[in-house]
């Protein structure tokens, strides 16, 4: 009985540094167009420990940028992840649209 608890408490003892808080390698910044792709981007990175999403903006795209946050909002609320700001972009103005040939 002794050496079953020695036992635990030596795997314990082991275990400790792999339970111990983890510090992602990266951190990013999201911008989003509320593309299908864009939201499986985000889930991946939500679930990676080594990704650490700092803010996400939304753009008007294939949705309204409004939307697109709103959905983003629902799908931080959905994994947890309520303290990540969501910002919306209106669409840039004072660009010059120059071609060249």
């Amino acid at each position: 009985m002794v050496k079953r608890i020695a036992g635990i408490l030596l795997a314990l003892l082991l275990l400790q540094p792999a339970m111990a808080h983890y510090k992602a390698r990266y951190h990013v910044i999201v911008d989003t167009d509320g593309g299908i792709d864009d939201f499986r981007a985000i889930c991946m990175m939500l679930a990676s420990p080594e990704i650490e999403i700092i803010a996400i903006t939304t753009v008007d795209g294939i949705l309204p940028a409004e939307e697109t946050a709103q959905r983003i909002r629902s799908l931080l609320k959905q994994f947890r992840h309520e303290g990540i700001p969501v910002g919306i972009r209106k669409s840039v103005t004072g660009r010059s649209e120059t071609g060249s040939s």
